[in-house]
């Protein structure tokens, strides 16, 4: 009799988490997986960017958060290596030319994390893989307020 009674219980039980699995189940494919960040710059580089809008001449579109495996290619004698190195970093922006999508600049807007360790190792490896690849970059510190002329300056000294 008790194992008439045990396995009654165990039955239940079983049934009861089918049951609830099924439900989690349902409920969690009616909620989305994915939700809009709002924005796609932070507000520091929401700050620069529109500097940028005004600094950059006619003929040049900025480019936010482009994948740097979308700036450079990598050898193939070592792509896999040289490719995962690449395939998760951005830069903050990407200066081009509006006629023939040509990459002109890379620009990273460097704030104070830009002065962790890890992040220092990261930038000069950002720096020495976009020098290999032809690609000029230059950095900004990330200020409060930027100079359009001087940024202009900047971006004319280094794509003519």
């Amino acid at each position: 009799m008790f194992d008439r009674d045990l396995n009654a219980v165990i039955a239940v039980a079983g049934a009861c988490a089918v049951v609830a699995g099924i439900g989690w189940y349902l409920i969690s494919r009616r909620r989305p997986r994915y939700a809009s960040r709002g924005s796609l710059l932070t507000a520091a580089e929401q700050r620069f960017f529109q500097s940028l809008i005004r600094a950059v001449p006619e003929g040049v579109h900025i480019c936010p958060q482009v994948r740097l495996a979308d700036l450079i290619d990598c050898y193939r004698d070592n792509r896999r290596s040289s490719f995962a190195s690449i395939a998760h970093k951005h830069i903050d922006f990407v200066l081009i030319d509006t006629e023939s999508a040509e990459i002109l600049l890379a620009i990273e807007l460097d704030d104070r994390s830009h002065e962790r360790p890890a992040r220092i190792a990261r930038d000069v490896f950002v720096d020495q893989a976009l020098e290999s690849a032809d690609v000029p970059i230059l950095r900004v510190r990330a200020s409060t307020k930027y100079d359009v002329q001087e940024i202009a300056h900047l971006i004319d000294g280094l794509i003519g």
